[in-house]
């Protein structure tokens, strides 16, 4: 009777070493506390607003003790199903520390969501608990940015989409010049919940409310310009590659014959590129560059000369100044082929027109022909307070125009400027017929020489005028209609910012924001320019970029902040913002006092050795206590 009560104890010494020692190898390597006692494990079904959650799903106890490990939280493996009955299979193994006691209620979460269930906790046991929850239905909001649409969802915002649910994403592009750049999100969960952000056929994974965007760019194209074999040259545009054209912006074309030859028209590889020169033909044109192209200016040679059906000489200009002739080249384009400087006999005048300037009549015909008269009698009258110094000069033919602007030298005698006109303040003017006024063109006075000059762009009556004004006179009878001037030179560069994005607008500390800005150049000519980023007022960093006319681009800079709050960005004119958010921390359970090290497999070695000894010794007290009632 004694020997089995021995063996009884000793065989329950044994059973309780092993029981703690496994239950103690259950925690988590990094979280080293002593289990209050075996664990209690759960698994079942598992519902989201009535159907199988998806695989993946997260489910939770949560309870008074409670501590995080390797099987609490679990994540679902099959649909609708966590953890599995039997001896084999994960389930959910809640178990914590000593505060964690028979009875404390237990509380079970789907993926963070409360399923308003509990249970109450027992060591050892095994339960099938089946849980569900019911999730709000989430809202999906898109728009465009750039140039394009998105056709799948139809409209936006798409709203009442159930929880985990999927919606297809197509964005498409609308217009040749822009292309799709990728789909963007307001968060990075918003991001990482479409499937492919860089497709532009997707879906979007809806387990919140999110906002996301379809980006277009504006592509850039190339153009390259030759001759095709040899009689002339392209001087616009002045080199080829023309590299970095913003897709739909327009090249001015002029193809320029040498002597003896003739322009015979702009070719292209492709019969989209013939089609995007505006007239093929003219060798003053333009191209629209919607794409890709390469082009050739061709030119054929003069080969008959004179009577008998024959092309004819060359073209000449003549020249005739008060009654003084000469001839200079001219092309069949209008190109002054060699610089023309003619001055009057009395030396008061002085036109020069440079090399490779562009005289054509007021039809847009090549000038033939050049004269100048003294005119004295304008036909704009001058103001009592005003006078004309020396003589007024016509310059014909009347409308003949000039690309870029020749220059014309006055000569003045000082002794027939007026009392109470200062010589600096000569101006150069010229009579516009249709407003009946004197127009001041620029002009410098050089006051030692006795000369003013100015450059004008086209022809008509020019005087030097003392206190130059514009002078508005009384309405005189219409006359007939003249040709309009020439447009003015290219304005200068203008730089206008365009449109910001501030992606993510949200963000943790520390994580990067992406400010972009796209800056055109408005004006005629190109240019360069500081972008600046300020940050709350203060700058933050620049980035300087050059721009042709009419081209824009897109600037780029990253900042992180690591301090919660709202930030203003401001660049060029531009304004946006983004907020950084608070830190979110789990409430953390008190620490026991640290126990023994617990690794992956649970208590260390030496535990096991203290375990085993304690065994030991139970097994042989009681084999001593047993032989010596033996022998009793």
């Amino acid at each position: 009777m004694v020997r089995k009560r021995i063996f009884r104890a000793t065989l329950f010494a044994l059973i309780a070493g092993l029981l703690l020692s496994l239950s103690s190898g259950l925690v988590a390597a990094d979280d080293p506390y002593i289990p209050s006692g075996p664990p209690h494990a759960f698994y079942g079904d598992v519902l989201i607003n009535g159907n199988p959650a998806p695989v993946g799903t997260k489910v939770e106890a949560v309870g008074t003790g409670v501590k995080t490990t390797a099987l609490n939280p679990i994540y679902t493996d099959v649909a609708g199903k966590y953890g599995t009955s039997g001896a084999t299979g994960d389930k959910l193994i809640v178990q914590g520390d000593d505060t964690l006691v028979d009875g404390t209620t237990l509380t079970f979460y789907i993926d963070d969501v409360s399923t308003e269930q509990t249970f109450i906790w027992q060591s050892g046991n095994e339960t099938e608990l089946h849980l569900s929850v019911t999730i709000p239905e989430v809202t999906l909001t898109f728009d465009v940015i750039g140039t394009g649409s998105v056709t799948e969802p139809a409209s936006s915002p798409v709203t009442d989409i159930p929880y985990g649910d999927t919606v297809n994403l197509l964005a498409v592009e609308t217009d040749d010049c822009w292309e799709f750049d990728g789909w963007t999100a307001d968060t990075t969960p918003g991001f990482d919940a479409i499937d492919d952000p860089s497709d532009p056929d997707t879906f979007i994974t809806m387990d919140a409310d999110y906002s996301i965007h379809a980006n277009f760019v504006l592509k850039t194209v190339t153009l390259n310009v030759d001759v095709d074999g040899v009689g002339g040259t392209v001087t616009e545009p002045a080199s080829s590659p023309v590299t970095d054209i913003p897709c739909g912006n327009t090249v001015n074309l002029f193809a320029d014959p040498d002597p003896l030859y003739l322009f015979n028209g702009w070719s292209a590889d492709t019969t989209e590129g013939l089609a995007a020169i505006n007239a093929a033909g003219d060798p003053d044109t333009f191209i629209t560059m919607d794409d890709n192209y390469s082009i050739h200016a061709n030119f054929v040679q003069i080969t008959t000369f004179g009577g008998g059906g024959g092309l004819g000489a060359p073209p000449e200009i003549t020249t005739n100044l008060f009654g003084s002739e000469d001839t200079f080249r001219i092309s069949v384009t209008g190109r002054i082929l060699d610089t023309i400087t003619v001055t009057s006999p009395d030396g008061k005048l002085t036109i020069t027109i440079p090399a490779n300037t562009i005289a054509r009549d007021s039809l847009g015909n090549p000038l033939s022909s050049l004269t100048v008269d003294v005119d004295p009698d304008p036909p704009c009258p001058v103001p009592e307070d005003e006078s004309i110094i020396g003589l007024a000069y016509s310059f014909g033919p009347d409308g003949a125009t000039f690309n870029p602007p020749i220059q014309i030298t006055f000569a003045y005698d000082p002794d027939e400027i007026p009392e109470g006109v200062l010589e600096g303040e000569l101006i150069i003017a010229f009579c516009d017929e249709d407003s009946g006024e004197w127009i001041q063109v620029p002009a410098v006075v050089d006051t030692d020489n006795n000369i003013i000059t100015a450059e004008i762009s086209h022809f008509t009556t020019y005087a030097i005028i003392g206190k130059g004004v514009v002078i508005v006179v009384p309405e005189k009878p219409e006359p007939a209609p003249e040709p309009s001037p020439p447009a003015p030179k290219p304005a200068p560069a203008v730089f206008s910012p365009k449109s910001m994005s501030v992606l993510p607008a949200e963000v943790n500390p520390g994580e990067m924001v992406e400010i972009r800005v796209i800056v055109t150049n408005t004006g005629g000519e190109g240019g360069t320019h500081d972008v600046i980023l300020k940050v709350n007022s203060v700058k933050e960093d620049s980035k300087t970029i050059s721009l042709n006319a009419g081209e824009s681009k897109e600037v780029s800079f990253t900042i992180s902040r690591d301090k919660p709050g709202t930030y203003q960005i401001e660049s060029d004119g531009l304004s946006g913002s983004f907020v950084v958010k608070e830190a979110v921390v789990k409430p953390v359970t008190p620490t026991p006092t640290p126990a023994p090290e617990v690794t992956e497999e649970g208590i260390q070695w030496w535990i096991w050795v203290i375990i085993a000894a304690v065994v030991f010794a139970g097994v042989v007290a009681g084999l001593y206590f047993y032989g010596r009632r033996a022998k009793a």
